[in-house]
């Protein structure tokens, strides 16, 4: 979710929570724990950038050796895919599935019971000064971030594990005459906008360079 998306799911959460806790203000200590959390997690995107970063070289690196065709790799059985499909980051992003339930129903209160035999009702919620699942939610938003990259960097080392024994006999073996070279625009283009790397970089916030041609700042 893209950071205005998730303050504004928030700040419904937080208007709903004010008409079930009357007591409650804009101020509670929890609202500004969540608060400072979220921008922490957009303000953060350095560790995850790199690994973004890491997943597009892996990623490349992986297709220019698909595209790079010699004369004997088929004496050697060098045979690399050229197919990767889309790469999905999404499993990877923190959930904000919190924002998508009640949040009031995550505040632990208590009833007064003088409040409820003078009003034969069930008396008044008193917000307790501890929160242990909202306190669980803020702990996961500013740890969300490590999370991700360590993931993320798992899944870029598997693009340089999966052709390491070819790898190997490119090193030591002579190939041959080229006979197919690589087209880096099509390479870029297919993991940018086929693979969708640029719209999941877009919608995260990360700092990941977008080639000129395909609209971003040369001389970023």
């Amino acid at each position: 979710m893209k950071k205005e998306d998730v303050l504004r799911a928030y700040e419904e959460q937080k208007a709903a929570c004010i008409v079930a806790f009357p007591t409650l203000t804009g101020s509670w200590t929890y609202f500004v724990q969540l608060e400072k959390a979220i921008d922490s997690y957009f303000s953060d995107v350095a560790s995850v950038s790199d690994s973004v970063r890491a997943v597009i070289r892996g990623a490349y690196v992986s297709q220019t050796k698909a595209a790079l065709k010699c004369k004997d790799d088929e004496k050697y059985g060098i045979e690399y895919n050229a197919d990767v499909g889309r790469i999905d980051l999404t499993p990877y992003w923190y959930a904000w599935e919190w924002l998508k339930e009640n949040l009031a129903d995550k505040i632990k209160y208590t009833t007064s019971e003088t409040s409820a035999q003078a009003e034969g009702s069930a008396g008044e919620k008193i917000v307790d000064a501890e929160q242990p699942e909202l306190e669980t939610v803020v702990k996961d938003i500013l740890t969300a971030r490590a999370t991700e990259a360590t993931q993320i960097n798992d899944y870029a080392e598997s693009f340089w594990q999966v052709n390491s024994k070819m790898d190997f006999i490119c090193l030591v073996e002579d190939r041959g005459n080229v006979v197919k070279t690589p087209n880096k625009k099509a390479i870029v283009e297919k993991l940018y906008l086929d693979c969708g790397l640029l719209a999941q970089s877009q919608e995260n916030g990360l700092d990941i360079y977008v080639p000129s041609y395909l609209g971003g700042d040369a001389s970023a």
